[in-house]
């Protein structure tokens, strides 16, 4: 363990697990009683620094649920709310709390963690390139766990809080120019290539740390209609096939049909479907792919074909549209679905994972359905002829298709399971 107090900002070094937080002071806190605190103030069995800015929309969808661990643990848990690189992000305390009261509206939920301002010692000590970036302590000021927001839960709460030794990934930031960098070297380091050949591909399995999930294209200018490469990190491999084959791929994922003999590799996109599920860890850290693909300046669709090559070499498979008679649910409008005519106001999506209470505000019933068919396993068939928007209530566990139903019946929509021909996304073996 290391232990230090530095005499200023610049003196701070970056601490990792097993350091020990020195009682850092705070010259500007909210939503406590004093403006001024230090660290220890807020010291408890477990305390979560929760790095965030105003500009993160994921940050702030974060809060919610820290508030509702904050409540369940009470005097067991303290959670911080660091507002990292503050001057860097033109945030102030006007701009926090008008976005906390909104948040407020939309989630019903007051948010009154304590919440620091311009500490550039603890963005010191905690470097970040991507957030939310969340710093475990544990009673004594010892830093136990540096991860995303995916590890704050109630489970892993509860282990610690119990003594346990639990594993939690790490996460790390990196600084990547996906412009002029490429997967190898960032893997590889000094073992790669020092300078990109005039055609090569890189296909990774598993998270490689430090990267968000995106896809990135190479070219010589923003502008340039001509690409060099392209760049996608740790997205499911269903998710690559998709953006490889756009020109296929124009229908919900539960209108894909795999037909290959290991399909448990394209399973769905959306890792949040396992989240709070020993399958989590697996499908988010393990079941995720990096690619990276450099070429000779070309067309884009050009670009898609050697992806398309790529996969289809790497994994033997084919894709192909086609047309089969499948089980779906015919969404049709009933007299009763008045009672969920949109009462105006703002267009609010809330069906994040996060969501304390998931619904929808004030939309066409077509965009709702489009946006519940990357949940249910079942196609949903918009046959409402509905042009009101609507306003509509939702499950917490929006995977579940049967008490997805429940909820669209409530609101008033018929639903009627049927066998209809469909067009669908057919990837097979070769």
């Amino acid at each position: 363990m290391r232990l230090y107090t530095p005499s200023n900002t610049r003196d701070a070094k970056e601490l990792g697990i097993g350091d020990n937080v020195p009682d850092v002071v705070f010259e500007n806190v909210l939503n406590y009683p004093l403006k001024k605190a230090k660290l220890y103030d807020f010291k408890s069995r477990l305390t979560i620094l929760d790095f965030w800015s105003t500009s993160c929309s994921a940050c702030v969808d974060l809060f919610p649920h820290l508030q509702t661990l904050k409540n369940e643990f009470k005097d067991k848990l303290q959670i911080v709310l660091v507002n990292g690189k503050t001057s860097l992000f033109h945030d102030n305390e006007t701009k926090i709390q008008n976005l906390l009261a909104r948040l407020q509206q939309r989630s019903g939920l007051a948010i009154n963690l304590p919440i620091v301002l311009n500490s550039e010692i603890l963005d010191n000590y905690f470097p970040w390139k991507t957030i939310p970036h969340e710093v475990w302590l544990d009673s004594s000021g010892t830093v136990v766990g540096i991860t995303g927001a995916m590890e704050v839960t109630q489970e892993n709460i509860s282990a610690l809080l119990a003594g346990k030794k639990i594993k939690m990934h790490t996460k790390k930031d990196v600084s990547f120019d996906f412009q002029k960098q490429t997967l190898p070297e960032l893997v590889y380091g000094s073992n790669s290539p020092t300078s990109p050949p005039m055609y090569s591909s890189t296909l990774i399995r598993g998270y490689v740390d430090g990267l968000r999930g995106q896809g990135v294209r190479h070219a010589d200018s923003p502008y340039a209609d001509l690409y060099t490469g392209w760049f996608i990190t740790n997205q499911p491999l269903l998710r690559i096939y998709a953006s490889a084959f756009r020109n296929i791929f124009k229908y919900p994922v539960n209108q894909v049909v795999v037909e290959t003999t290991n399909p448990s590799r394209f399973e769905t996109s959306d890792p949040s479907r396992y989240y709070k599920t020993d399958r989590y860890d697996i499908f988010r850290y393990s079941d995720v792919y990096s690619y990276d693909i450099s070429v000779s300046p070309t067309k884009f669709d050009e670009l898609l074909t050697y992806v398309q090559g790529d996969l289809e070499r790497t994994f033997k498979t084919t894709v192909k549209s086609a047309t089969r008679k499948m089980k779906c649910f015919v969404i049709k409008a009933t007299p009763q679905l008045k009672i969920s005519y949109s009462k105006g106001g703002e267009m609010v999506w809330e069906t994040g994972i996060m969501a304390l209470k998931k619904y929808i505000r004030n939309c066409p019933a077509k965009e709702i359905l489009q946006e519940l068919n990357n949940f249910s396993t079942t196609p949903l068939l918009d046959e409402t002829g509905l042009s009101k928007n609507i306003d509509l209530d939702l499950p917490d566990d929006l995977w579940n298709t049967d008490l997805l139903l429940q909820y669209l019946r409530k609101a008033g929509f018929d639903i009627s399971e049927e066998q209809r021909e469909m067009n669908v996304v057919v990837i097979s073996d070769k």
